[in-house]
């Protein structure tokens, strides 16, 4: 029995030893591993930074004005610049898509890095990569490089953008200071709705001459904006298809500018101005005769209006181009009190597959769908009717084209 007590005590002893021996090791082996994770983080804001050597948390409880896309903010050690990590959604995110973005001591991005992103189409890298080397103005993002991916990459802007806001509202980085002409560039969405496309300007920029210092054309085709030269200041102009124009000064304000400077955006107008098709409306309307209409005070996504007779009777056509799934061109003919006659469309829903994919589109009943807007006017526009199931973005779409020819009528008729 002493033997055996002797030998469970030697044992005893031997687990003791052993156990504190692993304890010990793994109390050892803690900080190595705090310190591998913290050279990897430190490495990764170092890639975003270059140059970068040792970074601080910043505590944001003591910071003002902190977006809720800023999840963290890392400052340099040796004053080179900071670190922002940024979570931001889109309409279409499975998770967040989350970055890294490096701004130098001068306030210009340094670099950007991807961390999480899950959306279904993948955000060209080339976006992103273009972002690198601007400052806080964000004056030559362009949105293009995004097609197919606007609302990602949208929300990826605007996630930059709360970056800068961020370290500027802390005087960490210094505002960098818009030109007049990015301001009267931003405004134009603004001003002139078909101007945009999800919030951005889809635009096309043209080469320019005389007081023209920038020259924008809708890729909807509705109509131009121009930054001119005004004596010593910029103006921006904006002209219709119907060449009806309007003069907006930097603080957004409605101005008049000499006549000769309407014109020589007119001109200009008209030197690039592509024709809207009306053919349509003679299959929507037996015998009707149509003639260009009024727009004076029609900015939006408004095309075209138009004089119609058919019958006897006086009609007006209206074509809204904008974008839903893909682009759209709408035709309205409302008769003399302002009520849709008829409505039809090139194309209401495109590539019907896509829908059948992403949400169970079960097709579109056209004739039922083009008639349920018949008698329809400003007062009684009935979502039910506009709404085409499982397709989101084209009834948004001709939501707003029902609003916006309703609009038109209403400016270039007197509410007639």
């Amino acid at each position: 029995m002493a033997k055996i007590l002797k030998n469970t005590a030697v044992l005893l002893a031997i687990v003791l030893v052993f156990s504190a021996a692993i304890l010990g090791l793994n109390h050892v082996a803690s900080p190595i591993i705090d310190q591998n994770e913290a050279a990897r983080a430190t490495g990764a804001l170092a890639v975003v930074l270059p140059g970068g050597t040792t970074f601080e948390a910043l505590d944001l409880t003591t910071l003002s004005d902190i977006p809720a896309t800023v999840t963290a903010i890392h400052k340099e050690s040796a004053d080179k610049g900071y670190v922002v990590e940024l979570s931001t959604t889109s309409q279409y995110s499975a998770g967040p898509l989350t970055f890294l973005m490096g701004v130098d001591a001068s306030g210009n991005i340094a670099g950007i890095s991807i961390t999480n992103y899950q959306e279904s189409l993948k955000m060209k890298d080339e976006f992103p990569a273009h972002l690198v080397g601007q400052n806080s103005t964000l004056a030559n993002v362009d949105m293009t490089l995004a097609a197919g991916t606007t609302f990602t990459a949208t929300a990826f802007k605007n996630a930059v953008a709360d970056a800068f806001a961020a370290l500027s509202a802390n005087g960490l980085v210094a505002e960098a200071k818009k030109s007049d002409a990015q301001v009267l560039k931003e405004l134009a969405p603004s001003l002139f709705s078909g101007l945009a496309k999800n919030g951005n300007l889809d635009v096309t920029e043209l080469a320019v001459s005389g007081n023209i210092e920038l020259a924008l054309k809708a890729n909807s085709g509705v109509g131009f904006a121009y930054v001119m030269k005004n004596g010593e200041s910029s103006v921006l102009v904006l002209v219709n298809n119907g060449l009806a124009t309007k003069a907006y000064g930097v603080d957004g304000a409605e101005c008049t500018i000499p006549e000769a400077l309407v014109q020589e955006a007119v001109e200009f107008t008209k030197a690039n101005l592509t024709q809207v098709d009306t053919a349509k409306f003679s299959s929507m309307m037996e015998g009707a005769t149509v003639t260009a209409g009024n727009m004076d005070g029609v900015f939006s996504t408004v095309a075209g209006v138009y004089d119609i007779t058919a019958g006897g009777k006086n009609y007006t056509g209206i074509i809204s181009k904008l974008t839903g799934f893909d682009a759209m061109t709408v035709y309205y003919i409302l008769d003399e009190n302002g009520a849709i006659a008829a409505m039809d469309a090139d194309e209401f829903i495109f590539l019907e597959s896509d829908f059948v994919e992403y949400g169970g589109f079960a097709g579109l009943n056209r004739k039922t769908y083009k008639e349920g807007f018949v008698g329809m006017t400003e007062d009684t526009v009935a979502d039910e009717a506009i709404l085409i199931a499982k397709a989101t973005m084209t009834s948004n779409a001709m939501k707003t084209a029902t609003n916006d020819i309703f609009a038109a009528f209403k400016t270039v008729k007197g509410g007639a």
